[in-house]
C-alpha cells in the first residue's frame, strides 16, 4: 500500500487550530523545503492575499473612488500651455495609480485642453494683429507716406 501524503499546511487558523487545506493544494516553502503552506498562510503570498483581497471589495472601493480627487496642492497655477502639460501628467498619475477617479481625470483633462487651445488662439490672434500692422504700415509707406 503507497505511502499517504503527510504533508501539512504550517500555518494555524484563528483559532489556534491547524490548518486542515488539502495537502494537493500546499505550496512548498522555498526557503525551507520541507515546509509547506496553503495559499492563505504562505508568508511569500502576502501581496498576492492583498489583491485577491481588493478584487473581491472592487465595487465597494471603485464606489468610493467616484468621489477621489486631488488636493490643492497638487494642482498648478496654469500660465502656459507647458504648465498645462505638466498639469495633465500629473493628472494621468493620479488616474493610472487609483488616486484620483477616472471621471474626474477625464474632466480634468477635458479642462486642460480647453486651457491650452485657449492660449494658442490667443497667441495666434496677437500675432495675426502684429502682421496686420505690419501690412498696414508697409502699405502706408508704400503710398508715400502716412495721412
Amino acid at each position: 500500500m503507497p505511502d499517504q501524503d503527510v504533508r501539512h499546511c504550517a500555518g494555524v487558523k484563528a483559532n489556534g487550530a491547524p490548518c486542515g487545506c488539502e495537502p494537493s493544494l500546499l505550496i512548498v516553502d522555498d526557503e525551507t523545503p520541507d515546509t509547506w503552506w496553503c495559499f492563505n498562510h504562505h508568508p511569500a503570498y502576502e501581496e498576492a492575499r492583498d489583491a485577491a483581497r481588493s478584487k473581491g471589495g472592487f465595487r465597494k472601493a471603485a464606489k468610493f473612488q467616484r468621489f477621489r480627487f486631488l488636493d490643492k496642492a497638487e494642482l498648478i497655477e496654469l500660465r502656459t500651455p507647458a504648465d498645462a502639460q505638466r498639469q495633465a501628467a500629473a493628472v494621468f498619475a493620479a488616474v493610472a495609480t487609483g488616486r484620483l477617479s477616472s471621471a474626474a481625470g477625464s474632466v480634468a483633462l477635458r479642462a486642460l485642453d480647453a486651457f491650452t487651445k485657449a492660449c494658442e488662439q490667443t497667441e495666434l490672434l496677437t500675432r495675426l494683429d502684429e502682421l496686420e500692422r505690419q501690412v498696414a504700415r508697409t502699405v502706408n509707406i508704400t503710398k508715400g507716406g502716412a495721412r
